[in-house]
């Protein structure tokens, strides 16, 4: 405790380096650095250094508090945490626990009885050795199964007790062999050999523990209840004591919070009741702020055991090496101003009011107690439970106060624990009424026999009444229960029905995400409902989704098999539907790569405006072929024109072509059909999925149907796939294959599915995703708008500012100044999420959430809608109001990071679409409404009732009437474009053009389609810009003139070669980060090629595996910091050797005119002797034919720069 005062009690920075001996110390004492030392720099902080106390006392490092980093240390916290600290080996040995206090109790009840004077009812009892008694029985019995008789009555027991006071001020002592390991036979102040004593004299005594269960073994007598034995009484009871004493201090230094506690039991517990149980401490919340208050002023161990860096890293910016030790100030940064207001002062109410989301179990790093990552203390929940079990039966037993009423000595003893300087002597007196406590004093056998002859009777008068008829009934549930009992688990809905469950509640005439809505207002963000031997757990709250789908992801990775999924899915073979593993991984990454990737979608970008232009086309000639003399207006039905644009797009793109729109008819239309069918039918919920064991009856004939639609698709999915193959043996696959085309020749089958079958699956799982989700949302936004014809008008104005009449297409490159049509489509998604419910997940390992326990193979239902609609996050929730996403809401967005807002839900199986979908939804509904003018007959409000399915789709059509918005249109056969040419012009000036333009047109013939820089004026033909690149002036300051002329991003010509010059950080910044890969390379100069070894100098070779080897080994073996910290001393020597030289010259030339330039070339001289020095150890009279070549090297590399001899040039 005396360093945590000494530098707390210093103005120096948060982290700081000191020495100990030979080790430096990496000292912390502020929160965030901790943090990032205990979290993102765990696995390097993760050992112990070797020190004599951990190596005399600890069995040789043994002890798992002192072993260091590896596979012995993994193992024994695994069966420390397993066999003892465990949630399920905690709840097993409560009775323990419970027991071991209520007996403490009694024998201090006793010896206050035995020591009142009838003068006074208050003894004066030692509180700090009670404490020690307690803690220390309770984890006797538990690790050894056995108590240790109480200090009053002396014997062996107390030399025991006495090793164990020593064990604790030893393994605090800093040897001077800890400092400096060259002198560890020298044993200054005896602490090693006091340490050797100690540890022989516990080791006989656990050693006679050990014979003792080994003869019980031996001899078959283990008990049931086996005990766990190493290394953990030490740990527990000193660090438990000593927080009781220093928590019962403070109270009785702060009477107001006494009675505080102490009424807040006498509420929930009650006097008439004699033991405060653990299932009372969760409501008793000032209690637990007392104890959280407690651990922050004193923390069981004001510095953290001291961590060794096993490996260099960084920690705030500063490097740190192997070997640091790691020295965290607990005790500075629990009291931290900036965190804590009166940071010194006891007050529990903090932990209720500003800081009652604050815990101590590591993961807030304002308040780590118990320490924090990899070496955290194990043992936090066992802690918590004996400190609030065992000071809550103190204070409600007894009442408590000092001799004199004097305030207690808060003083701090010094060793590895922070306990008091003095004894906690205080008087007690009985609290409760006196014949609460007659039943101290009977005989133990008579209590036995009366709760025995009552609970036969009990049992006796039940049987009678109900017995058999329940037993028989309740028998199958208790069998399918057995599991749970000691589980904790959310509340279940109720109104389910034998066998069925809940199903019932789910097949009404509303939508199932508005039933179970109606669930989460009357139970809760989260409970359980059964789907026949299903159990699933129901999610409306967007923090607990967000622990589902982040923490918990993993455990909820997983697909439940239904009936839709392995029969319209291929048997799960679709990615949406297939099991969490090595295939589902696999074929995500191909689909992530190969069509929804930033790269590939930039690249299909072209394809996408090109399928909505040909829609937009389409539904211009019908408006022009329907409308009549007398109205504009034509009327359309939206939702099928929007069905239309999505599915030629996906279908361009996943199987390279495009199907002809509703309105032809013909064998189209049966094909839709059964992709309607489809998605109709994977959001049924069959009788087989509830009851796989009813899976023969087709209840409805829904698996028939299903059957029948999935051989529809198939035939038609498999005429693509033979297309492809076909396509590929004539050698007619071009070089921009669609989807389909590239998995054919990347797929190979797989162990759970052929080649065919997969390529099959995906596909069409990628053709259903974004057709039917997207198309949805769109006929959403489109009907919001026209309900709200306010958004409608401020969307097209927006339109008319960015893109203007005047220009026909909106462009992918305009939506992102589209700030208000972003917001239109985002909340479009948050009333109506094209998956209202999440598509159901299942948890594959037993898990917590929101402290509830879920087992593995319960299903996971997140129910969007509901978590869209929070009125404590959403203002107005039901009411559509896009401006929330310009002002309140402008932070959150759509892609999963925002869980207030998750359409495309988050984490592992998250949409991988998101991108691509919001590109199409964009670019889609921003070309309409710049198109055409839309309104629905006789202005009417859009009906927007949803309908039953897997997505949410509208009730009734969406029917509406177009008319063009822009001006004239131009109609030719491939396109429509705005009338803007004149014949006679071109026929005025057609030839001289034709003539002049004609060898631009040839030189550029590449580029016609591509948006490309400005050109800079003046170039020469042939040279192009060399010549401006070759005056006076140097080449950076003629282009910095030319970027003031034409702008921060210009392209010029040298020769036949076009430069693209940048002259701005944040083109800078996209060239050189979102484009780094595309700039690469080097080009294939005459002086790279002549000067450096054909380009094999990494600094001009071009990009690829050998240019990444050279400077991989280039970095690792000259330039990283290990080695720029090893040869440190030559940089200093030869600027030391050069300053001194230019010394020496000025010294002799100081009474003439010197030449300055002449001793800077000199000294600069001598720098790359140093800098040959470096890399192969070149002397100096070796160095002048070597400048002599690298000179001639430097005027053929860089020759504008070396015109002026006497400039002096850094080149290497």
């Amino acid at each position: 405790m005396g360093l945590a005062r000494f530098w707390a009690g210093h103005n120096w920075a948060c982290t700081f380096t000191i020495k100990l001996g030979v080790h430096r110390a990496l000292v912390v004492s502020d929160w965030e650095i901790a943090k990032a030392c205990l979290t993102t720099n765990d696995k390097a902080f993760a050992s112990h250094p070797k020190l004599a106390n951990s190596e005399l006392l600890g069995y040789n490092r043994a002890m798992f508090g002192f072993a260091p980093y590896g596979a012995y240390w993994r193992q024994m916290r695994k069966i420390a945490t397993i066999e003892l600290l465990s949630n399920h080996r905690l709840e097993l040995l409560k009775h323990v626990r419970e027991s071991e206090v209520k007996t403490s109790l009694q024998q201090l009840y006793q010896l206050w009885n035995k020591k009142r004077s009838a003068n006074s009812d208050k003894v004066l009892i030692e509180m700090k050795g009670w404490f020690k008694e307690v803690t220390l029985n309770v984890i006797m019995r538990i690790i050894v199964g056995k108590r240790i008789p109480n200090s009053s009555e002396g014997g062996e027991h107390l030399k025991w007790k006495k090793s164990m006071d020593d064990f604790f001020v030893l393994s605090g002592k800093f040897l001077i062999s800890d400092a400096f390991p060259f002198l560890r036979w020298l044993d200054i102040g005896g602490d090693m050999k006091g340490m050797k004593k100690t540890a022989k004299e516990l080791d006989q005594v656990v050693e006679g523990w050990l014979r003792e269960h080994k003869q019980k073994r031996a001899g078959n007598k283990a008990n049931g209840e086996e005990d766990f034995m190493g290394g953990l009484v030490l740990a527990a009871e000193d660090s438990t004591a000593t927080t009781l004493t220093w928590a019962l201090s403070l109270l009785l230094n702060n009477h107001d919070k006494l009675s505080k506690v102490q009424q807040e039991l006498d509420d929930h517990v009650g006097k008439d009741r004699l033991l405060v149980t653990e299932s009372d401490i969760k409501n008793l919340v000032y209690l637990q702020s007392i104890i959280k208050e407690t651990l922050r002023l004193y923390p069981p161990a004001p510095l953290s055991v001291i961590h060794e860096a096993i490996e260099d890293c960084t920690v705030n910016g500063y490097h740190v090496s192997t070997g640091t030790w790691l020295i965290m100030n607990l005790h500075k940064i629990h009291h931290n101003p900036l965190i804590w207001a009166n940071p010194f002062e006891f007050q529990p109410e903090r932990f209720m009011t500003t800081h009652k989301d604050i815990d101590v179990r590591g993961q807030n790093f304002e308040l780590i107690p118990f320490g924090s990552g990899r070496r955290m203390c194990p043992g936090v929940s066992f802690a918590l439970q004996i400190l609030s079990f065992t000071l809550a039966n103190v204070l409600h037993w007894f009442d408590f106060e000092t001799p004199s009423n004097e305030p207690i000595d808060m003083r701090e003893a010094f060793g590895i624990t922070i306990s008091k300087a003095t004894p906690l002597e205080v008087h007690i007196s009985p609290r409760l009424p006196a014949s609460r406590f007659d039943c101290l004093y009977e005989p133990r056998t008579s209590i036995i026999k009366l709760l025995i002859s009552d609970l036969a009777v009990t049992l006796t008068s039940t049987v009678a009444i109900i017995g058999f008829p329940l037993l028989f009934i309740f028998s199958f549930l208790w069998i399918s229960r057995r599991n749970t009992y000691s589980k904790k688990t959310a509340p279940e809905a109720g109104g389910a029905w034998p066998i069925i469950g809940h199903l019932r509640l789910l097949g009404g005439p509303q939508p199932p995400h508005i039933s179970l809505g109606n669930l989460a207002d009357k139970y809760g963000g989260i409970f359980t409902i059964r789907l026949g031997v299903n159990r699933a757990l129901v999610v409306s709250n967007w923090e607990i989704a967000k622990e589902c789908l982040t923490i918990k992801d993993k455990a909820f990775a997983t697909r439940p098999k239904l009936a839709s999924s392995e029969i319209l899915g291929y048997n799960c073979a679709m990615i949406a539907f297939a099991p969490y593993g090595p295939y589902w991984r696999q074929v995500r990454k191909f689909a992530t790569i190969e069509l929804l990737s930033n790269h590939r979608l930039e690249l299909l970008k072209p394809v996408r405006e090109s399928e909505v232009k040909t829609s937009l086309q389409q539904l211009y000639q019908l408006w022009n072929k329907k409308k009549s003399s007398n109205c504009g207006k034509v009327m359309v039905e939206m939702k099928r024109w929007f069905r239309d644009v999505t599915l030629n797009v996906i279908l361009r793109i996943v199987v390279g072509k495009r199907i002809p729109n509703s309105y032809e008819g013909g064998e189209t239309v049966k094909w839709k059909k059964s992709l309607d069918d489809l998605f109709e039918l994977t959001g049924k919920f069959v009788v087989s999925d509830a009851l796989p064991y009813l899976r023969w009856l087709d209840v409805g004939g829904d698996k028939k149907l299903m059957k029948k639609v999935a051989r529809e698709l198939d035939q038609v999915v498999e005429e693509w796939l033979r297309e492809h193959k076909e396509k590929r043996a004539e050698n007619e696959a071009n070089s921009e294959e669609d989807f389909m085309g590239v998995m054919l020749s990347i797929l190979r089958d797989a162990e759970e599915h052929d080649a065919d079958t997969i390529n099959k699956a995906v596909s069409l799982a990628l053709i259903l995703a974004a057709e039917d989700t997207t198309s949805i949302t769109m006929t959403w936004a489109l009907s919001l708008l026209l309900n709200n014809s306010d958004a409608l008008n401020k969307v097209k104005q927006e339109l008319d500012i960015h893109v203007g009449k005047d220009r026909l297409l909106v462009t992918e490159s305009d939506t992102k100044n589209l700030v208000y049509l972003q917001s239109v489509i985002k909340e479009t998604l948050r009333l109506y999420p094209a998956a209202p419910l999440a598509v159901i997940h299942e948890a594959i390992e037993d898990c917590s959430v929101h402290g509830y326990d879920v087992s593995a193979g319960t299903w996971l239902i997140l129910n969007l809608q509901k978590i869209q609609r929070d009125s404590q996050i959403w203002e107005d929730p039901l009411k559509f109001r896009p401006e929330r996403f310009m002002t309140t809401h402008k932070d959150i967005d759509v892609k999963g990071h925002d869980f207030e807002l998750i359409p495309f839900s988050s984490g592992r199986r998250m949409c991988p679409g998101v991108l691509f979908a919001l590109s199409i939804l964009e670019l889609t509904l921003a070309n309409v409404l710049h198109w055409f003018e839309i309104e629905t007959l006789l202005n009417d409000v859009v009906d927007m009732r949803e309908g039953p399915g897997l997505t949410s789709p509208k009730v009734t059509p969406l029917e509406v009437q177009i008319s063009p918005r822009l001006p004239t249109f131009w109609e030719s056969g491939d396109g429509l474009f705005p009338f803007s040419h004149s014949n006679s012009t071109v026929a005025i000036i057609a030839f001289p053009l034709l003539l002049l333009f004609s060898f631009l047109w040839i030189s550029r013939r590449k580029t016609n389609s591509k948006k490309t820089a400005p050109e800079a004026g003046g170039a020469w033909p042939i040279i192009g810009h060399l010549r401006l690149l070759g005056g006076p002036q140097p080449p950076h300051v003629s282009l910095a003139n030319m970027a003031d002329k034409y702008g921060r991003m210009f392209t010029i010509k040298l020769g036949v070669h076009r430069a693209l010059v940048v002259s701005d950080w944040e083109i800078a910044k996209a060239c050189l980060t979102t484009n780094d890969k595309a700039f690469a390379s080097r080009p294939k100069l005459a002086n790279s090629e002549l000067l450096g070894y054909n380009r094999a100098m990494f600094g001009f070779a071009p990009y690829g595996a050998y240019w990444r080897q050279m400077r991989k080994i280039a970095t690792i073996e000259l330039l990283s910091n290990h080695r720029l910290e090893l040869l440190k001393h030559v940089r200093e020597s030869e600027v030391k050797t050069s300053l001194q030289q230019l010394y020496q010259l000025w010294n002799k030339k100081r009474s003439a005119n010197s030449d300055l330039c002449h001793s800077l070339s000199i000294s600069y001289l001598n720098l790359k002797v140093g800098t040959w020095r470096w890399i192969i150890s070149i002397q100096s009279q070796q160095f002048n034919c070597c400048n002599h070549c690298l000179s001639t090297t430097a005027s053929f590399l860089f020759p504008m720069d070396l015109k002026k001899k006497n400039k002096l040039v850094a080149i290497y």
